[in-house]
């Protein structure tokens, strides 16, 4: 055999070589991509499910519409991939934003009376002023898919 032909059989062997190897690694990051598609999947139906469960409870009266606007905004916002639902549920979404920085649990406790009563009659207000909007989005959310 000449040196022509030897290098010619190494030079097609390592051609072959690295085209399984190529191969292979298409076939992991197509596995690594179904996997990450089958988790992104799972994640959302169980945020959307717990979504639709809040909605519902709005709709029954059985939360507060300012609880249940801040449970599903941030519900929302780990949807991925994350989309901006404000044009889609706007009094939602503007109820969120008048709530959002009224204080929680201890903060709220550590408050003197009359600046809670005052923040839950503005709350309460805010509440009763987008209600109507607000019940119209949480029956559009009953259903709601991402």
């Amino acid at each position: 055999m000449s040196a022509w032909t030897i290098a010619a059989v190494i030079g097609a062997l390592i051609v072959v070589a690295l085209a399984f190897y190529a191969g292979k690694l298409l076939f992991m990051v197509k596995a690594q991509r179904q996997k990450e598609e089958a988790f992104l999947a799972e994640h959302n139906q169980k945020l959307e499910k717990s979504i639709r469960i809040i909605a519902a409870a709005m709709l029954e009266d059985q939360c507060e519409l300012s609880e249940g606007v801040i449970r599903i905004r941030v519900l929302m916002d780990h949807l991925l991939p994350y989309q901006a639902y404000g044009d889609r549920f706007p009094a939602l979404f503007d109820l969120y934003e008048r709530v959002k920085d009224l204080p929680t649990h201890e903060a709220r406790q550590a408050q003197d009376k009359k600046e809670r009563r005052r923040q839950d009659r503005e709350r309460e207000g805010w509440e009763r002023e987008l209600a109507d909007a607000i019940k119209a989005e949480a029956a559009q959310l009953k259903d709601f898919r991402h």
